[in-house]
């Protein structure tokens, strides 16, 4: 099956199959729950209806798959498991500052698991980001009227059939005007407001209801158009060998400038290094360089710049890849030792960064800035191996770069983060490695910090930290009494206000 192409709208006078009929259903059911991940918005509302959520979406994709004949091959069945492991994490843990950031990398998830699954990816995914195009945009939006034709399709050809989707248009008409109606006949009349309290009536609700279920039909299209349009691939717009082409044309500059540009830069980090080798390196024995310069002035300055200078470096040498022209072997080799080279020397960088952090870390405790930042540091040094090993095999960088950050986007969600600076504090504290007990930080953790914080103040004797815990305690009870509602469900918040409700006994 050829994977070559950009998929666009289809045949609008195409009869309906009863898997596409399926799949409408299936899908207004998928976009049901996406809707209920976010209206109304309450505590925890990013909890289990994330996961389920994904395990619908994954459900009906795999099952119109199925029906079209399309085996599940290693790379999509690989981009599924990253999202169903990512998506399973939103009722496991709270995972407080990363859950909407993740929600982009989970949704880029599914759309590529579908283009892997359907074959519908440009050049076997040569063309990440138009891939990404394809998903988000393309394939949805140009077959979006797709699933309204298959409504109207079904039933059709009986009387019941039409005598059937009268009533529904009568029921999608009148059942807003109803809605308004009664709302305002309930609030010009105490009576009849006690008479529909007793009928078991909650007017708001059912009008967020009837806006869900609104929301539903409009974003139920989305999802049926990239699940049909990925799979009949009849109409195109580009090829991968039209996208090529466009690609050798943005090849213009020599390969000289491109050696002369990296010679540069590995000078002047050849430079720095010799400069200023023994004060950055100090921090990898954990010691600060003379001078009198304090834990914090070290960690913090040049961090940030070393940071930017990493990303920097990947920029260019991302260029490097995309606007250099084909050289003599001469040149091409000086050119691949060059990038190796840079390489090095931003993974030297990055090292350096970290380890500043590490010691910061170790002097004044974790916060959720401090271990994300690190992750992207990691996550960066990750790019540039795989950069150095693109030197000497070729594939698809920018795919592979993508997987590799899902998956630690994967890892960062499993570790628990909260929980773990939580966990790290507390016990530095203990120990008398942090001086101050950090509850500003310890409040933004969430429910992730309460078993931590429970067994710390019932062990600890130190006065004046479980004073700081009891007032955090009394501040903050009523927010962890509300139970948890279904759609909002989440195991690791139903443990804190199991555990907040108990009796906090302080070591004697």
């Amino acid at each position: 099956m050829k994977e070559n192409t950009i998929y666009l709208k289809s045949q609008e006078t195409q009869q309906a199959s009863v898997d596409e009929k399926l799949l409408a259903v299936m899908s207004l059911f998928t976009a049901y729950v996406f809707v209920r991940c976010f209206i109304p918005g309450h505590y925890g509302f990013l909890g289990m209806t994330v996961t389920l959520f994904t395990g619908v979406f994954a459900l009906a994709g795999g099952f119109y798959f199925h029906k079209k004949g399309l085996a599940l091959t290693g790379e999509s069945l690989y981009w599924l498991v990253m999202a169903l492991a990512l998506g399973g994490s939103y009722t496991l843990f709270v995972n407080q500052r990363l859950n909407v950031l993740m929600l982009p990398v989970l949704f880029a998830a599914l759309a590529y698991w579908v283009l892997c699954a359907a074959g519908a990816r440009i050049g076997r995914g040569s063309f990440f980001l138009s891939d990404l195009f394809n998903g988000f945009l393309a394939l949805p939006l140009f077959n979006y009227t797709r699933e309204w034709h298959t409504f109207k399709k079904m039933g059709s050809g009986s009387s019941t059939g039409h005598a059937l989707k009268a009533v529904l248009l009568g029921l999608v008409l009148g059942i807003p005007v109803f809605l308004v109606v009664l709302y305002l006949l309930v609030e010009a009349d105490a009576a009849f407001q006690a008479m529909i309290g007793r009928l078991f009536f909650n007017v708001p609700q059912m009008l967020l209801e009837v806006l869900r279920i609104a929301l539903a039909f409009v974003l139920s299209a989305y999802f049926f158009g990239l699940f049909y349009g990925a799979c009949k691939k009849e109409k195109t717009v580009f090829d991968a060998v039209s996208l090529e082409a466009q690609k050798q044309k943005l090849k213009k500059l020599p390969a000289v400038t491109g050696c002369t540009v990296l010679g540069l830069l590995c000078l002047v980090y050849f430079m720095f290094f010799a400069a200023q080798g023994g004060y950055y390196f100090s921090a990898f024995w954990g010691s600060l360089p003379g001078g009198g310069i304090t834990a914090a002035e070290y960690a913090r300055r040049g961090f940030f710049e070393l940071c930017q200078v990493s990303v920097i470096n990947l920029f260019v040498m991302g260029a490097g890849q995309l606007f250099l022209r084909e050289a003599q072997k001469t040149v091409r080799i000086l050119l691949k030792c060059l990038n190796v080279t840079l390489s090095i020397l931003t993974l030297l960088l990055i090292t350096t960064a970290l380890s500043k952090m590490f010691l910061y870390i170790g002097r004044f405790g974790m916060t959720q800035l401090r271990v994300f930042t690190s992750w992207f540091m990691l996550l960066l040094a990750l790019f540039f191996i795989l950069l150095i090993i693109r030197q000497f095999k070729a594939f698809a960088v920018m795919k592979t770069c993508a997987a590799v950050a899902a998956a630690m986007v994967v890892v960062l969600s499993y570790a628990n983060m909260d929980r773990m600076i939580a966990v790290y504090n507390l016990s530095a504290y203990g120990k008398g490695q942090l001086e101050e007990l950090d509850m500003d930080t310890l409040a933004a953790c969430g429910p992730a910090a309460i078993e931590p914080m429970k067994a710390f103040y019932e062990q600890t004797e130190n006065a004046g930290a479980r004073e700081r815990i009891e007032d955090y305690h009394h501040a903050e009870y009523a927010s962890y009494l509300a139970e948890a509602r279904f759609y909002g469900y989440n195991l690791e918040y139903e443990r804190a206000s199991a555990l907040w409700k108990m009796d906090w006994k302080a070591a004697e």
